[in-house]
């Protein structure tokens, strides 16, 4: 970003279009950075610190209050005060702008030169007017997950399990979660082992491994009859125990000959 040099210089600063120029550029760069965020009307992403958390704020800096909202009136970053009790999940955001006006050297009136806009946090009871808060951490949060799913395609080659491309899958990782949603289309050629024993699992490798046992929410299709599946989450292999789910809804000689899918969508803290 353009910058302006030694404000504090002997002699004042120099005032002109271009200086002038490099201040409105830094003041549109946060609105230019979150203007792609697909927020929905009446969102508020809160930037910052609260007044509450000043002790946070080093010695000799300011604790800025910023609100980007998204409302009827379009998208802009405001500086925000927020009600005392104030609980989010029942507040709404009121915005005011206020033209100003300057005066010159020879005491010359320049009107409407510049906005100020503030918005205040204020409680409401009206389900309506009610606005969806967001930390920044939020709405980035997606965007810093590793995409695994190239590498979890590559896996599966010359296996019986395939990727469901036309789905929208998901396998994403972060310093904090793991991201699951997938779609896997089976094919068995034969019945290694009799469906009405229960005890047919499927094994499923995904490209990295996670500490502990994690169990994941599943679906089976087959026979166009959905049944919940156990799936669970081991190191790097999902165990999925299919043949539970397949005895109830396929006997021995039809689920292993056609093709079946399973839908798995979880997240896990790691």
């Amino acid at each position: 970003m353009d910058k302006l040099l030694n404000i504090s210089r002997e002699g004042g600063y120099p005032l002109c279009a271009e200086t002038l120029q490099v201040l409105y550029d830094n003041a549109r760069a946060v609105n230019v950075l979150l203007a792609g965020l697909p927020l929905p009307n009446k969102s508020a992403v809160i930037l910052g610190s609260e007044e509450t958390e000043a002790s946070r704020i080093p010695a000799g800096s300011f604790a800025y209050t910023y609100l980007y909202v998204v409302s009827a009136g379009g998208r802009r970053l405001v500086r925000y005060t927020r009600n005392s009790g104030v609980n989010l999940s029942s507040a709404k955001v009121t915005i005011t702008e206020t033209l100003n006006t300057v005066y010159d050297s020879g005491g010359n009136e320049i009107s409407d030169v510049y906005t100020e806009e503030r918005a205040v946090i204020e409680s409401t009871d009206v389900a309506a007017d009610k606005w969806k808060f967001y930390n920044l951490t939020d709405v980035l949060e997606p965007s810093l997950y590793n995409n695994l799913l190239p590498a979890f395609q590559d896996n599966l080659t010359g296996t019986n399990v395939s990727l469901d491309e036309n789905y929208h899958n998901i396998l994403g990782k972060n310093d904090r979660k793991l991201r699951v949603r997938l779609k896997l289309d089976a094919s068995v050629s034969n019945n290694p082992t009799p469906v009405s024993s229960n005890t047919y699992t499927m094994d499923v490798s995904i490209p990295i491994s996670i500490a502990g046992a994690h169990s994941l929410n599943a679906v089976l299709l087959c026979n166009n009859q959905h049944r919940p599946v156990r799936a669970t989450l081991i190191g790097s292999t999902i165990k999925i125990y299919a043949g539970e789910a397949l005895s109830s809804i396929a006997n021995d000689t039809t689920w292993y000959s056609q093709s079946w899918s399973m839908y798995i969508n979880s997240e896990i803290l790691l």
